[in-house]
């Protein structure tokens, strides 16, 4: 029911194939949200980060699992930033001012991070 601010919306999983043994089986998944638009909006995107994170904090308690939060560039895929994590522990709190600051940093730095990269 959420009102995103970017069509950029992906989920993914699959099982991983080195914990396949283990009982239940072991599942990676992600939630991606892209954040192309947030240079040029003055809507609420920060918003949207705390609902992934705050939906997957839900998921991480009820089922004792953990995730990484990152920054990743849909162009250089092999590229990322780990942000924080989501734990199973009840007391742990995210720090959504630290992410958000990451966050605006990597977005500023984007274009010229990507430069240095390629040379130009």
């Amino acid at each position: 029911s959420r009102q995103w601010t970017t069509t950029s919306i992906f989920y993914g999983d699959q099982p991983e194939s080195e914990f396949s043994k283990e009982k239940p089986k072991t599942w990676g998944m992600c939630f991606c949200l892209g954040l192309d638009h947030v240079p040029k909006t003055q809507a609420d995107w920060f918003g949207d980060v705390m609902a992934i994170i705050e939906f997957a904090q839900t998921i991480a308690l009820e089922v004792n699992c953990e995730f990484v939060v990152e920054f990743r560039l849909s162009s250089r895929l092999w590229y990322s930033e780990t942000l924080g994590f989501i734990e199973d522990d009840p007391n742990k709190k995210n720090d959504f001012a630290t992410i958000r600051l990451m966050l605006e940093n990597f977005i500023r730095q984007k274009h010229s991070w990507i430069r240095r990269v390629i040379g130009g």
